[in-house]
């Protein structure tokens, strides 16, 4: 599941799939342990350790010393949740635990380590300032997370990329390491040229999200409008210019994130050129993907009721 379920990080847990451990366990530090647990089972063979650690996701449940520790801590206007900082302190030492053990056993030049994210934090909880929005949204709060590889002797120790790149990368990048011949049809790119600081094919990257996405605040989301963290829609980044397509109304959006990754300034009225050009490849890889595109419309729509709650909404009317 995507999220550790009602009954939150601590033993007994409510996820039918996870056996229990002592009352009070957290269960960040049972898939740390879990994971040390499979290396050390596993460390004279090769192995593969996928670790999704539900951290940092709702419900935002820290262990209660390290809430007291953080409440001491000033934060600033965007980060200011104890409880949210005592789960990243808990993320933070069983990652370090697990890349521990893979040290004591001498494997870290055998190990390619990728510490990553699936998505940006939900804003009204971490917000991602300045990026637009958050988790759930195309705004780059939404798509642009962190991405750490590390591997002894291969990768120069913090050494920089600022190549745009996806976690679709991911597969074909193991493929080439591991040394699979079989051709497997891929979409992402080899990202390995990276290690030794060479460029990588120039390409644009897609997404489509066919969807509506609720709120989480509507007064703190920020996304393509209150009622929504998104609606149906698709967006494409080629080179450092980023096109958002909107399919109820057709609406259009265009950014230089180079030189504006707030996306504050709406170009697509601005230069047409590069907004025609953007949506063209977009159609193209939309229709060879056979991507699914919404074209029922609601009958119950109500466009006076709609207008009506943004404008209470922006009007910060708690009412609603």
């Amino acid at each position: 599941k995507g999220g550790p379920g009602k009954g939150g990080y601590f033993s007994p847990y409510t996820n039918p799939m996870l056996k229990n451990g002592p009352d009070g366990e957290y269960l960040t530090d049972r898939i740390g342990s879990e994971v040390i647990k499979f290396i050390d089972d596993n460390k004279n063979k090769t192995f593969f350790a996928y670790v999704p650690f539900y951290s940092v996701h709702t419900p935002i449940q820290s262990k209660g010393e390290y809430e007291q520790k953080y409440l001491k801590i000033k934060g600033d206007e965007n980060h200011n949740r104890a409880d949210y900082a005592g789960m990243i302190q808990s993320l933070d030492e069983n990652v370090g635990k697990i890349l521990n053990k893979i040290d004591e056993l001498n494997l870290l030049d055998k190990t390619l380590i990728i510490f990553t994210s699936d998505n940006g934090g939900i804003r009204a909880i971490s917000n991602q300032f300045p990026l637009k929005a958050g988790k759930g949204s195309y705004y780059e709060g939404g798509i642009k997370v962190p991405l750490i590889f590390s591997w002894r002797g291969k990768i120069k120790v913090k050494s920089e990329s600022f190549e745009r790149v996806s976690n679709i990368d991911f597969f074909p990048t193991i493929k080439k390491i591991v040394g699979y011949e079989k051709k497997i049809k891929l979409d992402g790119l080899d990202l390995s040229p990276i290690f030794e600081k060479k460029k990588l094919v120039s390409r644009s990257l897609f997404f489509h999200f066919p969807i509506y996405l609720e709120s989480y605040n509507v007064y703190l989301d920020n996304g393509t409008d209150p009622l929504f963290r998104t609606r149906p829609g698709s967006v494409i980044i080629k080179d450092d210019w980023k096109l958002h397509h909107y399919f109820e109304d057709n609406k259009l959006e265009l950014y230089n994130i180079q030189e504006d990754i707030s996306e504050s300034k709406d170009l697509s009225e601005i230069n047409k050129e590069k907004t025609e050009e953007l949506f063209s490849d977009l159609n193209k890889w939309r229709e060879d993907k056979k991507a699914p595109i919404p074209l029922k419309k609601n009958p119950e729509y109500d466009q006076k009721f709609v207008d009506s709650l943004n404008f209470l909404i922006s009007n910060n009317n708690k009412d609603i």
